[in-house]
């Protein structure tokens, strides 16, 4: 956008990142807001004189604990966000000439994430973990049994898949995806250990421990990290063009760069050269010279205009 002004012109490259500090926001009133209103009610449950219902209902709503709430909402469209993220970014790569299949798989990895956090299924695991006496005493936690030899198994997959992506976004989505499963496997197994275990779904509704509820927090707050890191590592790959009529979603012109070799852009007539990347970019390797990226190769090439 032009100083002094709130229009676009075409042509414009816009970044998504921003989007990523807003829901991180949001992200950190949940974390706080749900262990805070459930320690509250909990602790006056039995005052009549209070109302009760409507306390219940704040504490169900905004329980990190909950199911079909808002923090289980918004866990799920993070990662919804996260798989539509991966699904841009393959187009993008596939109209470079890049392979776009791994990211397509990490799209649908992201999708079942989000998926699963809606609808909890990870829960049904539990049943495997009773057929095969493999509960190892975590009772109404039993889903983790598979659940960790499923995690390993992704996430060696999601390592292979990683091996075809640039440099930094590797790093990146790495990264995210030791936070997420820090929280997803690891706090939720030491979290397990400070349950009132209760037969059915009484464990829901029932008081419990504040060092529960806290580690529970831990452990929601650690997932939407690891998954506002992986939403950052993928919309930094791209970016949105302003077209005639609206905005285009293309890739990042440093991703272009990178993905020609790290090679450099030639100075010319005292302007950089900034790529459009709305079409395959194609450089010119010379033994011993600077690339250099042409303005056929590159599209529209903006001199000394960056990112908006």
């Amino acid at each position: 956008m032009r100083k002094g002004s709130r229009r676009w012109s075409e042509g414009d490259l816009l970044r998504l990142t921003p989007l990523v500090g807003v829901l991180a926001v949001v992200a950190l009133v949940l974390v706080l807001v749900g262990p805070s209103v459930r320690i509250a009610v909990e602790a006056v449950q039995g005052d009549a004189a209070l109302p009760l219902a409507w306390l219940d209902e704040a504490k169900r709503q905004t329980d990190l604990d909950g199911e079909a709430n808002l923090p289980a909402t918004f866990s799920a469209a993070l990662l919804a966000l996260v798989g539509l993220g991966f699904v841009f970014l393959a187009g993008v790569r596939r109209s470079r000439g890049e392979r776009a299949w791994p990211v397509v798989v990490l799209a649908a990895g992201a999708g079942y994430l989000g998926l699963d956090e809606a609808s909890e299924l990870h829960e049904s695991l539990a049943l495997f973990a009773d057929r095969l006496h493999a509960t190892l005493g975590l009772h109404n936690f039993a889903w983790l049994v598979p659940g960790v030899l499923l995690a390993v198994a992704g996430g060696v997959v999601a390592l292979r898949l990683a091996r075809a992506l640039p440099p930094r976004l590797r790093r990146r989505l790495v990264l995210a995806g030791v936070v997420y499963l820090f929280g997803a496997v690891l706090m939720e197994y030491v979290t397990s250990f400070f349950l009132v275990d209760l037969p059915g779904s009484a464990e829901l509704t029932a008081p419990q421990p504040v060092s529960y509820i806290l580690l529970n927090a831990v452990e929601e707050g650690s997932e939407m990290a690891g998954a506002l890191l992986a939403l950052a590592a993928v919309l930094a790959e791209l970016r949105l063009r302003v077209v005639t009529g609206g905005v285009a979603v293309v890739g990042a012109p440093d991703a272009v760069l990178e993905a020609a070799g790290g090679a450099s852009v030639r100075q010319t007539g005292g302007g950089e050269h900034r790529a459009s990347l709305g079409r395959t970019a194609a450089a010119s390797h010379h033994p011993g010279a600077v690339t250099t990226v042409s303005d056929q190769q590159q599209g529209s090439l903006r001199g000394g205009e960056g990112d908006r």
